[in-house]
């Protein structure tokens, strides 16, 4: 038994590492293409634009596509920093996390919805058996850690969270203490990236944002470590 599922394994890993790859490739395109947008001016100005005139479209419609993002578990960095931008970086960290947070419920459902074959798929792989034992334990530490994960297909993990059992409330609350420092360093970066750029200086707001992000992500990176489960000798 435990040498077939080692095979199966190692058939899985050339697959696990070249979806890693179009990941990765798929993220970083889109983050030089925010980042292509930031620069041009009158694009910009187009959408700073359309967000003044149709605030209210404008809004539900990227809180929407962040929600629908947010299932494909790929990175939103790019998008947050479009957000930092046009909304500023309190607001666009607002509105994306508000998306991430509807596609976290999604997400949850789904998994728990289709708890069978996830189960199935978790139950042939000893590592993935070993963070379902932890999830059984620390359900709200596990959701902070497999939630941070960016990594894609890793990040897939956060569909089988719920087919381990894990509650709602800590899934919900591990996945928001998780995706509230980027939301905010993000966004904060996407608005001192475009001031640089086209001001080549940096407002206060923009520099306390990702002052604060930092802060939380310090103070959520401390708080696992406590937390996290030490081996004995």
């Amino acid at each position: 038994m435990n040498s077939k599922t080692t095979d199966q394994e190692v058939l899985v890993r050339p697959r696990l590492r070249s979806a890693t790859l179009v990941s990765a490739t798929i993220v970083t395109v889109l983050i030089v293409a925010a980042l292509l947008v930031l620069a041009q001016a009158p694009l910009m100005a187009v959408l700073e634009h359309t967000v003044y005139t149709h605030p209210t479209f404008s809004i539900l419609g990227f809180v929407a596509f962040m929600a629908l993002w947010s299932l494909t578990t790929i990175s939103s960095i790019p998008f947050m920093l479009l957000a930092g931008s046009l909304f500023g970086p309190w607001l666009g960290a607002l509105w994306a996390l508000l998306g991430m947070m509807l596609g976290t419920w999604m997400t949850y459902a789904i998994g728990r919805n289709w708890s069978a074959p996830v189960s199935h798929f978790i139950s042939r792989h000893s590592g993935l058996q070993q963070i379902r034992t932890v999830a059984n334990v620390r359900p709200l530490l596990t959701t902070v850690i497999v939630r941070s994960l960016m990594v894609f297909p890793l990040s897939l993990l956060r569909y089988g969270l719920p087919a381990t059992g894990i509650a709602p409330k800590p899934y919900l609350l591990g996945s928001f203490a998780a995706i509230l420092p980027g939301v905010i360093l993000y966004s904060g970066l996407g608005l001192l990236i475009f001031e640089l750029i086209h001001t080549h200086r940096v407002t206060p707001r923009a520099a306390v944002a990702v002052a604060v992000a930092a802060l939380l992500a310090s103070g959520l990176f401390l708080v696992v470590h406590r937390l996290r489960p030490r081996t004995r000798t």
